[in-house]
C-alpha cells in the first residue's frame, strides 16, 4: 500500500538510488577521460612522431586505463544495487513491520524512474 507512509519512502528510496547510481557512473567515465587524456598527452610529448603520422601510438596503454578505470570506479554503484534493498527490508521490517512491502516500492518505483 503506497499509501503508507513508510512504503512511501522506500519508493522515494528506489527513484533516489536511479539518480545516484547514474551520478556515480557518470563521475566514473569522466575520471577515465581526464586519466586518457593525460595518458594522450604524454604519448605525445614521448613520441612527437605520433602527429606527423611516423609512429604508432600506444593504444594498449589508453585500454588499460579505461578497464582499471571503469573496475575501480564502478564498485561503490555496484554494492548500492546489490546492498540497498537488503538494507532497506531489515531497517523497514525492525522500525515499521512494513519490509517486504518498503523493498517491493524501492524496486518498483527504480525501476519506473530508471
Amino acid at each position: 500500500d503506497i499509501a503508507r507512509p513508510e512504503v512511501f519512502v522506500g519508493g522515494l528510496l528506489g527513484a533516489m538510488l536511479v539518480f545516484l547510481f547514474s551520478g556515480l557512473a557518470i563521475r566514473a567515465v569522466g575520471k577515465a577521460a581526464y586519466y586518457v587524456i593525460n595518458d594522450v598527452r604524454a604519448q605525445f610529448r614521448e613520441k612527437p612522431g605520433i602527429l606527423a603520422g611516423s609512429e604508432r601510438p600506444d593504444y594498449g596503454r589508453c585500454v588499460d586505463i579505461v578497464t582499471r578505470g571503469a573496475l575501480r570506479e564502478m564498485v561503490l554503484p555496484g554494492i548500492l544495487a546489490v546492498f540497498m534493498p537488503i538494507v532497506v527490508g531489515v531497517v523497514f521490517r525492525a522500525a515499521f513491520h512494513v519490509g517486504a512491502e518498503a523493498v517491493a516500492a524501492l524496486l518498483m518505483v527504480g525501476t519506473m524512474t530508471g
